[in-house]
């Protein structure tokens, strides 16, 4: 099938953000030298500020660096983890968890401690300076983009309800336009810190912050959630297809769904659909169909629930399963309803490339609910895993595998 978009070359070093400003100052941090971890957390901190409803410090992040001198990749883990004192016990009452709010599936923010894993095994230059752009644009103002004002004004009345989200995002109590100047200073301040005392003082200083605030709106953090949240390195998860190693981090990311795409894809000829667009899409749909169905029975929190990934991802298991999915009426007519996901369509993304430093990586992060004090916002974890069983999540190791 042909592409509208045009191929990017470059000869040293590359960067792809979801915005200019970002790209721009990552760009330039390459070219003073640093590494793509350095040019990845510029550009993270940046596009928190430039879109804060997209990324932020109190996100996410899921790293896959590649060192070519050692010629080894890397994975990291920056998800963040559930508060110690909720279990399902916390939602009695409730028919489900809550899609916003204080109630609604927190975590603990993930991204600055991994930013602080990735920098020390593979930054150069000084953290403060990664963090410059970002600490400029927050304090002096930058443009609000159409996305950015669409989204205040389609949240209007969540932003209204909390006093932290209405500080930051609305100016007299409304949206801004697309082209007003938007400061936030808190944001500023808080990112300057983690320049001068490193990621750590963002648990122990800012998320005390953040924790005092979701309690006083009935949430469940703490500030010990914060405190002991570490971020860690793991083994990637990877796949074969038609000559290439696809690799991806392993849960909780849900990267295993694209590998799981790609191992459906992977027995149907598609250079002979390219004159068929309704049997070349079909394949495509069916895919991600029958990954996303794998997904929603598989994928949860490993430290709680044993997920097959070995079984999963062996060829013959997408192989015993293609025709079925390909042609089973009921199952092409299967659309289960769903929010918004990232595991395929990923817009919350910082990627950089630099031939020099022999390095690249893929940072992926998001957040939600903005809190006051430290600026930014606390992530709103996806809703889509599966619960086990009723049984308080806090104490459960399960010891029976779900079996492809």
């Amino acid at each position: 099938m042909r592409t509208t978009r045009p191929v990017c070359r470059a000869e040293h070093g590359m960067v792809a953000t979801a915005h200019y400003q970002a790209s721009t100052e990552a760009l330039a941090v390459l070219k003073e030298g640093g590494t793509a971890v350095d040019a990845a957390i510029c550009a993270a901190a940046t596009l928190g500020v430039v879109l804060p409803h997209m990324i932020g410090l109190g996100g996410d992040a899921f790293w896959l660096i590649y060192d070519a001198r050692a010629n080894r990749l890397f994975a990291l883990n920056g998800s963040g983890t559930c508060g110690h004192q909720i279990s399902l016990r916390s939602f009695r009452g409730y028919d489900a968890i809550p899609a916003r709010g204080p109630l609604s599936a927190i975590t603990v923010a993930g991204a600055v401690d991994s930013w602080g894993l990735a920098y020390a095994r593979h930054g150069s230059l000084p953290l403060a300076r990664l963090l410059e752009p970002a600490v400029a644009y927050a304090r002096n103002g930058t443009a609000v983009s159409d996305d950015l004002s669409r989204w205040m004004s389609d949240d209007l009345a969540d932003l209204q309800a909390d006093a932290g989200a209405a500080s930051l995002f609305l100016k007299d109590g409304r949206p801004y336009a697309p082209g007003d100047v938007l400061k936030q200073p808190a944001l500023a301040a808080t990112l300057e810190r983690i320049g001068r005392h490193g990621p750590r003082h963002f648990y122990t200083e800012s998320g005390r912050d953040i924790a005092r605030y979701l309690q006083g709106r009935g949430g469940l953090l703490t500030p010990e959630d914060f405190e002991s949240y570490r971020a860690r390195w793991v083994d990637p998860i990877s796949t074969a297809y038609r000559g290439y190693q696809i690799s991806q981090v392993p849960p909780p990311s849900q990267g295993l769904t694209g590998l799981l795409i790609l191992n459906f894809l992977n027995g149907i000829d598609l250079p002979a659909l390219a004159t068929d667009p309704p049997a070349y899409y079909h394949a495509m749909i069916q895919a991600v169909k029958w990954a996303f169905s794998q997904r929603d029975r598989c994928l949860t929190d490993p430290n709680f629930y044993d997920i097959p990934v070995d079984a999963l991802l062996r060829p013959e298991f997408a192989n015993a399963e293609r025709a079925v999915w390909m042609t089973d009426a009921a199952r092409i007519s299967d659309n289960r309803p769903g929010g918004s996901d990232t595991s395929l369509f990923v817009r919350r993304i910082a990627m950089a490339m630099s031939w020099g430093s022999c390095k690249a990586c893929i940072s992926i992060s998001g957040l939600a609910l903005p809190t006051r004090k430290a600026g930014s916002c606390c992530r709103i974890a996806a809703t889509s895993f599966p619960w086990i069983r009723s049984i308080p999540m806090s104490s459960r190791r399960a010891s029976n595998r779900p079996r492809p």
